[in-house]
């Protein structure tokens, strides 16, 4: 259950701000401001999906004109630091087509704020993934006129009873009735809830759910602004590209890891072929220990995956036995795995030790066998020919012949 996007705040001279500016800007139009002499103009836009004025029915004609509307308004306060209209920019459920939205924008603002006297001058903003923004961002914003308006015009004076402070409260909780009930038209599983965090903590407390009120517990997510945030998504997706990047190059070197090792393993198996007859205890002796560690080895990890599921189990237990029982349980848990882990290990390590010992004695034994000139199986090819490069074999020879012609 999560929380309405709701942000409401005060256009004001005091501040800079311009109604036919902010109209302009909104609506991506091009607006004359009677009272700067000047152009608004945000014709290029492309990330504006709807704009359209909302009034009451019996109103003057010109105020249903967004020109015409925001410079009377510009003239009807004389005040540096007057205040000209009230901003609203509502977050949109992404789950809705846009003509939902825009149904769903229009009855809201009916029913919420034209219905009181106000006109509401609203435009829908679809997410600008040129510039990084996150594709579900769809919004509103809504200016509202500070004075009731009559077929006349506007009021005179702004109509006070709109500056209650609980209002921004009830605005906010229509909104989210209003999203619920679209949801619950179109048959979605969600629930938006305009509380804050504090009263929801504090009522799931009371309802003795654990740990669920911990998932209250969040921090306010700071604004970087247009230039930092654009920066920031530039920087993610020249990150993303480094990672893709390395990526490639890691499976391409995976793979030719690969291939290497099954030209070894191939080579392996003709020289164990080769040798076997010669040494009939080696293929035995080698290839067992090769299947021990590997049984090993997934034993090892089917332990460490028990012990990353522990935390899991621990919360589940919790609900069911409270948290000294789960806690206990944990620990023992906890101990058997270790217990296992230990003693896998020491099988391993001996295993490592007889292997290095076997690999050895292999050794020495391959390379005894490959020197033996007097090997009967040699082929010709192989048979190593004394000349002046190779004394040690000449010298070898000859000590042969001086054995055979030796008198007994």
């Amino acid at each position: 259950m999560s929380s309405p996007h709701f942000d409401i705040s005060i256009l004001s001279r005091a501040k800079g701000h311009s109604s036919v500016a902010a109209a302009a800007y909104r609506s991506g139009e091009k607006l004359y401001d009677a009272r700067q002499k000047k152009y608004h103009d945000y014709r290029h836009r492309k990330d504006i999906a709807h704009t359209e004025i909302i009034a009451p029915e019996h109103i003057a004609a010109f105020l249903k004109n967004r020109e015409a509307l925001w410079n009377k308004i510009e003239n009807c306060e004389n005040r540096k630091d007057a205040q000209l209209a009230r901003s609203i920019i509502l977050g949109l459920p992404h789950e809705l087509d846009h003509n939902e939205q825009v149904d769903l924008l229009r009855s809201y603002v009916s029913e919420t704020f034209v219905k009181d006297g106000m006109i509401a001058d609203i435009a829908i903003h679809k997410p600008d993934t040129v510039k990084g923004a996150d594709r579900r961002n769809y919004h509103a914003h809504i200016l509202l006129t500070l004075r009731q308006a009559d077929r006349q015009g506007l009021y005179r004076t702004k109509t006070r009873q709109w500056n209650a402070k609980d209002l921004p409260v009830k605005w906010r909780a229509a909104w989210a009735r209003a999203q619920n009930q679209a949801f619950q038209r179109k048959g979605l599983v969600l629930q938006l809830d305009n509380r804050t965090l504090k009263p929801r903590q504090k009522m799931e407390f009371a309802q003795h759910h654990f740990p669920k009120p911990y998932q209250f517990v969040l921090e306010p997510e700071k604004k970087l602004g247009r230039k930092t945030s654009f920066g920031y998504s530039f920087a993610l997706q020249q990150n993303q590209d480094i990672v893709d990047r390395n990526l490639r190059t890691i499976k391409a070197k995976r793979k030719h890891y690969q291939k290497r090792q099954r030209q070894l393993e191939k080579l392996k198996t003709r020289r164990m072929k080769a040798l076997a007859p010669h040494i009939p205890s080696l293929a035995s002796d080698i290839t067992q220990p090769f299947k021990d560690i590997k049984i090993l080895a997934q034993e090892r990890g089917r332990m460490k995956a028990l012990l990353e599921k522990v935390d899991l189990v621990f919360q589940f237990l919790i609900l069911l036995w409270g948290y000294e029982q789960a806690l206990k349980r944990r620990q023992q848990l906890l101990q058997k795995l270790a217990k296992n882990l230990r003693h896998l290990d020491d099988a391993s390590h001996d295993i490592e030790r007889l292997n290095e010992t076997r690999i050895n004695q292999q050794a020495t034994r391959e390379r005894e066998a490959w020197m033996d000139p007097d090997r009967p199986d040699l082929p010709k090819t192989a048979k190593r020919k004394p000349c002046a490069k190779n004394p040690q074999m000449e010298t070898a020879r000859l000590r042969r012949r001086w054995r055979r012609k030796a008198p007994d």
